[in-house]
């Protein structure tokens, strides 16, 4: 394949993908449904850690989720009371249960304190790193907030 090739496969891709006959039968459609970075990376990021299965069921459950987190994601992550967390215990999809949804939420919670994933991201870059760097910040605050026993 040539630059030309390469180029016309991803334009094909892209006019497929990128086009809302798609988008709206996919779990994409979700983070989709907000305009603030916050809610986009939120939704985005919980949409995909229980994007398995079929699509139709991600999105009633990816929906039901956003519905929880009263359609505010990155408010909810930031301002949500103890108890209010805790009633995501109900939540599951598959062999993603509450438990695990209380966890992530901690996880989230500890990357805005911490100046919110592009910061984490962009920190190995920064800082002379690469990417994997920065994936590996993200995964450590994140892996540090899901382990901690309180919320804030």
């Amino acid at each position: 394949m040539d630059i030309s090739d390469i180029a016309h496969f991803l334009n094909e891709k892209a006019a497929r993908y990128e086009s809302s006959s798609f988008i709206d039968c996919d779990p994409i459609s979700i983070p989709h449904r907000f305009s603030e970075r916050g809610d986009i990376e939120v939704a985005g990021y919980l949409t995909a850690t229980i994007s398995w299965g079929k699509r139709s069921m991600i999105l009633k459950s990816a929906n039901l989720l956003m519905d929880m987190l009263d359609n505010a994601p990155y408010q909810f992550i930031k301002e949500a009371s103890d108890a209010e967390i805790l009633m995501l215990d109900k939540f599951y999809y598959r062999t993603f249960q509450g438990v695990d949804l209380v966890s992530f939420i901690k996880g989230l919670r500890r990357v805005y304190d911490a100046g919110g994933m592009e910061q984490l991201f962009s920190s190995g870059i920064r800082n002379g790193g690469s990417l994997r760097d920065g994936i590996a910040s993200f995964r450590q605050v994140v892996s540090e907030g899901m382990a901690q026993r309180t919320f804030k």
